[in-house]
């Protein structure tokens, strides 16, 4: 596993199992999601940045939580792990719920919020459908094939350099539609637009936009190139590879800019990347109501 994807998986989760027990202290908490991207500490490999450095401290209090969970569940201190979860209602079964193991084939859902905040409630579901060979990792919008990979979520900005991301995202942000977001990704450092064009996808019309990553990213902040930053934890979509292949399916949902985005090892055969093209193609969505509206 590299560092980009054990920092993914260990911010999911703390977001999704133990931050909503309340059990780790809100400092540590914090300093995960906040971990600066532009601070070197002396060392290789996980401990060549300050994020390494935080993220094995997280990842030692998260085996000290696990162990003492494991004394805590017999008499029912974690009620986030008693019982089972009804996990069927209309229309598929939410991912987030869904271990992180290899996913049974079957219709998910994703709700996803229309703000960059913690508490921002969701505003678009999105549900889809997949066939064997797929994981739920501990990253919430990302969908693991092994050699394949799907992301769902809401896109509000650009980086301003993606190799730099302590420069932050453009300001002015990106126009608020997929024509907006398609134009502008055609000036983004260092990656390469190779095609564009209309597209809908259940009936929402928008943009696709073929892109390959960076050759190498080895000299960016944190080892990654930043493309997107979308308004869910982690809050940006990255290059998983360098020359990645990635298609983006950019959506105007009422309001909102919802994002699909494939990608896939340079080396995956054909046969296994249409596989990216069948789950796009069975997606739904469906705008959710504000909060405390009924819709009544």
């Amino acid at each position: 596993m590299t560092e980009r994807e054990f920092e993914l998986r260990l911010r999911g989760y703390l977001r999704g199992e133990v931050a909503a027990a309340g059990a780790v202290p809100a400092e540590l908490r914090e300093s995960v999601w906040a971990i600066p991207d532009d601070v070197a500490a002396a060392g290789s490999g996980v401990f060549r940045t300050r994020r390494g450095i935080v993220l094995l401290a997280a990842a030692a209090m998260l085996l000290a939580l696990l162990v003492g969970g494991a004394i805590a569940v017999g008499s029912g201190l974690i009620p986030w792990l008693e019982g089972d979860k009804e996990l069927n209602v209309p229309g598929g079964v939410p991912w987030v719920d869904q271990p992180a193991t290899s996913a049974e084939a079957g219709t998910y859902y994703l709700d996803l919020p229309g703000r960059a905040r913690m508490d921002a409630p969701p505003s678009v579901r999105v549900t889809f459908t997949l066939p064997v060979g797929w994981e739920r990792v501990w990253v919430d919008n990302l969908i693991w094939g092994n050699e394949m990979w799907l992301n769902f979520g809401v896109a509000d900005n650009l980086y301003v350099d993606p190799c730099r991301s302590g420069l932050g995202v453009r300001r002015p942000p990106v126009g608020p539609t997929a024509a907006d977001l398609a134009a502008a990704l055609t000036s983004v450092p260092d990656w390469q637009v190779t095609a564009t064009g209309d597209v809908t996808v259940d009936g929402f019309s928008g943009k696709r936009v073929e892109l390959v990553a960076p050759a190498d990213s080895s000299s960016c902040t944190g080892r990654e190139s930043r493309l997107l930053h979308i308004t869910q934890s982690p809050y940006y979509v990255p290059a998983l590879r360098d020359e990645e292949p990635v298609t983006l399916w950019i959506l105007d949902v009422q309001g909102t800019r919802v994002v699909i985005r494939a990608g896939h090892e340079t080396w995956a055969a054909s046969s296994r990347v249409a596989q990216l093209q069948e789950i796009v193609d069975s997606v739904q969505i469906q705008p959710l109501p504000p909060a405390g509206d009924s819709g009544g």
